[in-house]
């Protein structure tokens, strides 16, 4: 499977690609109060789209800046995926434009570094399939019938953690890997109907979701609520300073291009005949993605567990 993605890019590559025309075409993005949705906004902007942009407050800097920078063809407004009141008048206020709905960009998401016995409860995959699995479906599911009349498409943020389970964000993948298995089930079903979805699935990046201070201090939370006798199990305050720098860690090493996902997203958008997966990551971290990927899962979690980071800590600090 992975080879015939491989072989289809390249083919895709050497090919004349066409683009659809923005006029009067609308696009709805969620999350765009930080991070990739906040900057794409410019983009899709710049090419013409009247954008509606969902943020969590229209008040913010975050949503002055858009109003600054963008035509006045945006329109920013309140958008909380988890509420059905939110969306649904939204979808309204796209309705009732004069413009075709053409693509509905699912952005936004949450993250937390976290064990899977730490804190009270399952408060953390409750409040992560929230919005990144529930919220992601309630968006597309009342956008639907507009998105049949255009047929247009759904684009949907998946992850490379929808691929691999990584140690310390189990709630985080879970979530990925329902959405990708969310776009393939929405696009066998939409076929009929010439609307497309599209899942890009970003490795690392440095965006407000990887913000080191918000992380750290969500952790150190969740630390003081965890039981005493299961922090004691794990190694006590020792396994904690050392969760708190292999958080630093792979913050560290998060790639800062983000445009190389931004413009997968216009792509996803604009294309006339897109890919059904974009992978977003460095040339040279692709070929070791692939290599994880046909490894047996034994070896895998080698990779994606302490082994395989406490060796590369200890080359980084060598470096140093």
């Amino acid at each position: 499977m992975h080879i015939s993605w491989f072989l289809a890019h390249i083919l895709r590559n050497y090919s004349q690609l066409e683009y659809i025309s923005p006029k009067n075409r609308a696009i709805l993005i969620t999350g765009c109060d930080s991070g990739f949705g906040h900057h794409v906004v410019y983009q899709l902007d710049s090419y013409g789209f009247h954008v509606f942009a969902g943020v969590l407050s229209t008040d913010s800097q975050s949503s002055e800046r858009l109003r600054v920078k963008c035509s006045d063809r945006l329109k920013i407004t309140k958008l909380d995926v988890t509420q059905e009141d939110d969306v649904k008048r939204v979808v309204k206020e796209i309705e009732e434009s004069s413009f075709d709905l053409w693509a509905v960009l699912n952005n936004a998401g949450i993250a937390q570094y976290s064990l899977v016995e730490m804190g009270p409860g399952i408060d953390i995959f409750e409040k992560t399939f929230a919005v990144n699995v529930f919220g992601l479906v309630r968006v597309t599911k009342h956008c639907l019938p507009l998105l049949r009349k255009s047929g247009g498409r759904v684009v949907n943020m998946a992850s490379v953690a929808g691929r691999f389970t990584f140690w310390g964000i189990t709630a985080y993948c879970m979530s990925k890997y329902a959405v990708r298995a969310f776009s393939d089930g929405l696009r066998k079903e939409l076929s009929r109907f010439g609307v497309k979805v599209v899942t890009i699935e970003p490795n690392m990046y440095k965006t407000e979701i990887v913000n080191l201070d918000t992380l750290s201090n969500a952790l150190d939370q969740i630390w003081d609520k965890t039981d005493p006798q299961i922090r004691e199990d794990y190694g006590g305050h020792r396994f904690h300073q050392q969760m708190r720098n292999r958080l630093k860690y792979n913050v560290m090493i998060s790639r800062p291009q983000i445009h190389e996902v931004l413009d997968v997203q216009q792509k996803a958008i604009t294309l006339c005949e897109p890919d059904l997966y974009y992978r977003c990551a460095a040339i040279t971290e692709k070929p070791s993605i692939w290599l994880l990927s046909i490894l047996p899962e034994s070896a895998q979690d080698f990779f994606l567990t302490g082994k395989a980071w406490k060796t590369a800590l200890d080359f980084y600090k060598c470096k140093q």
